[in-house]
């Protein structure tokens, strides 16, 4: 798996409606808005979950009356009281001999989250065998782990996965990786040096407000950008049963980003140089990305366990305005240890908001790991009707208890989502985390080749989704082209058919330069909620480097179906078909490539294809008329009824100099 930007336009996929086959008018549209089975879906619940440490005995009995839930100024009266500690239950009865019992609970998720811009060398280093340390703690009990990395690209290195070696070579890669190396916080005492020095120079201080500025402008959008990039990581959580934890490494994040810029600047020089004023404004502005974040967690039920791999390896730096200076401006500002105390209050506060915890001072990868599975060893969950209560605004929750055999840890607010923002944050998931969570239903994406000119290719980007049994379905069909980390075409559409059990298909045609590909693509419909995603990986070859060159072979047969292409709809067409698909032998199959010769190379191409199943099928050879375009499609029919049922090998060779080489092959299954 290589790593991939996470998507960050989204929002596509909530495009506006369009004409389709059996669309339904406003009217029509307004009235499935208002249906029941919206309303029923849109009930919820509000959840807190809280972890409870004491002995196992006492845990066994606790109940509603040991818990007090208070709700901004509103105590919660009625709620109901969920225990999930597995470490503490009774022993299981197995249902028959030998066979295993049911696990007590859902495996957690982590998100292990490094903030390239705010880990020194040092702590870089240390994060990462930090890192090698914890995570087989935390997939030793059937945890998910993932692993990303933010720094001028924000990239998941390692999908969820409970296979400890390959999160250990994740990390490998992550540091080979010079893409996600950043130096930023490595170079702060350079930056503050250089305001240092500016002050100490005699008539410099306009000169050191104008630096300031800068580097207090470019702290602020760098944290604003990493907070963002949190927030969308939370996300991928959404939907996922708890616990489920980041564990994020940054040693220099501060909530009041730059503020330590301004410390060089007394009240009286804040008043009388012109930008100060706003300086401060935009360090208390560039705070709100904080609660931005804390509030994302509460809403997805994430704990944040901070961990500042620094620790104690703190460097001296003594660069300090000097009397003269100090004179002028009525302040000698804060040394690098202030700093280092802002950022780890920084950290603190976003761990002791979200029910997690903080770590400071060079913790061991062990410690931390088992700080974390105790947390998640025993966690009870309050659940209550948020009747009356503020939906997507963070409400101060406190849960407390008059025992004194037992501590309570939770987080300092709580988050009801609307329903609207649920969608929005499954769809998030969807996108940036395809293999998260089971699909409901399958989705399909496929390119189908169509040619190649100019250097790249053309091709019909296909998704396909069943039909349902609902009288009317709305789909939301979406999709990104990933290629080298940045979004290279995305498109999205949204379609309602009328009629049930119509499979739906929208196209879209794209054209692209050689190389690998990421296709990412989600399908969400809008009446059940339900939403599935899938990622594929293709590789098109450069047709300058070989002699003779073939993309890889489509194929497809007609089906009746919702398709979508522009602004056109149709009621039937080609269906394109993967090799995990059954293909239908009461129906014609197309196999479709464009092949293509070298640069260098003249004359009619020579391409010979043969089928192999029960037996072997070889087809007339062809040759293909390449002089002007280099490249052609080929496109063979096989007739319904030709092929039994099995499993086939489709191949297409050119012989060079001789010798017959095979330049892509597909493999399939035909059904009974």
């Amino acid at each position: 798996m290589h790593p991939r930007r996470a998507a960050s336009s989204l929002a596509a996929v909530l495009a506006t409606l369009v004409p389709a086959y059996g669309l339904q008018d406003a009217a029509s549209e307004k009235l499935l808005r208002d249906s029941g089975l919206i309303e029923r879906a849109d009930a919820t619940l509000a959840q807190i979950d809280v972890t409870v440490l004491g002995p196992p005995e006492i845990l066994r009995e606790l109940n509603q009356e040991d818990f007090r839930v208070k709700i901004n100024s509103t105590w919660i009266r009625e709620f109901t009281l969920d225990r999930v500690c597995p470490k503490i239950e009774e022993p299981l009865v197995l249902p028959a001999a030998g066979t295993a019992p049911v696990p007590v609970r859902p495996a957690a998720h982590y998100v292990v989250y490094f903030d390239q811009p705010y880990l020194t060398l040092m702590g870089r280093a240390q994060a990462l065998d930090t890192a090698r340390e914890l995570i087989p703690l935390l997939t030793r009990d059937r945890a998910r782990v993932m692993v990303v990395s933010n720094a001028d690209e924000l990239i998941v290195v390692e999908p969820f996965t409970r296979d400890t070696a390959r999160l250990v070579e994740a990390i490998d890669r992550l540091e080979n990786d010079r893409t996600q190396w950043m130096i930023f916080a490595e170079q702060e005492d350079d930056r503050v040096s250089d305001v240092v020095r500016r002050l100490n120079e005699q008539g410099e201080i306009y000169s050191a407000v104008a630096m300031a500025r800068r580097y207090h402008k470019e702290e602020i959008s760098l944290t604003d950008r990493s907070m963002r990039r949190l927030r969308l990581t939370l996300t991928q959580l959404a939907d996922l049963s708890l616990p489920k934890a980041v564990i994020y490494f940054g040693d220099t994040l501060r909530q009041k980003p730059g503020g330590h810029y301004l410390s060089f600047f007394g009240p009286f020089a804040q008043l009388d140089q012109v930008g100060l004023p706003g300086m401060a404004t935009g360090t208390l502005l560039g705070g709100l990305s904080f609660d931005a974040v804390i509030n994302e967690a509460a809403a997805q039920g994430v704990r944040l366990y901070t961990v500042q791999a620094e620790g104690l390896m703190e460097r001296m730096h003594r660069a300090l305005p000097g009397s003269a200076a100090a004179t002028q401006t009525r302040t000698v500002g804060v040394p690098r240890s202030v700093r280092s105390r802002e950022a780890r209050d920084t950290l603190r506060g976003m761990a002791a908001e979200t029910g997690g915890r903080s770590f400071l001072h060079g913790s061991s990868g062990t410690f931390i790991g088992e700080q974390i599975l105790a947390d998640s060893s025993c966690v009870f969950l309050i659940s209550f009707n948020p009747a009356g209560f503020k939906y997507d605004s963070p409400l101060r929750t406190v849960v407390s208890t008059q025992r004194d055999d037992i501590e309570l840890r939770v987080r300092g607010r709580l988050v009801v989502q609307s329903p609207s923002a649920k969608r929005t944050a499954s769809l998030l998931r969807a996108f940036g985390s395809p293999d998260s969570i089971e699909d409901p239903f399958e989705l399909h994406a496929h390119l189908v080749p169509t040619g190649f000119s100019d250097g790249a290719y053309t091709a019909l980007l296909q998704l396909s989704v069943p039909g349902t049994p609902l009288q009317s379905a709305t789909w939301e069909l979406g999709a990104s082209v990933v290629h080298r980390q940045k979004i290279h075409d995305e498109v999205s559409r949204r379609l309602t058919v009328r009629s049930p059990g119509v499979p739906v298909v929208f196209e879209h045609e794209i054209r692209f330069r050689p190389g690998e590909y990421e296709i990412v693509s989600v399908a969400h419909e809008t009446r059940t909620g339900m939403i599935s995603s899938i990622q594929e990986t293709l590789v098109w070859p450069d047709p300058d480097g070989r002699p003779a060159t073939s993309c890889p072979i489509a194929m497809l047969q007609p089906a009746d179906a919702a398709f979508m292409r522009g602004d056109e709809s149709r009621v039937s067409g080609a269906l394109a078909r993967g090799s995990d698909e059954w293909i239908d032998p009461e129906l014609p199959l197309a196999l479709v490539a464009v092949v293509c010769r070298g640069r260098r190379d003249r004359g009619p191409l020579q391409v010979e294809r043969v089928l192999v199943g029960e037996s072997v099928l070889k087809l007339p050879p062809l040759s293909l008329d390449v002089t002007s375009d280099r490249c052609a499609q080929v496109r063979d029919l096989i007739p319904a009824g030709t092929l039994g049922p099995g499993t086939y090998r489709y191949g297409i060779s050119h012989a060079n100099d001789g010798v017959l080489e095979e330049l892509a092959h597909v493999v399939f299954s035909v059904g009974p």
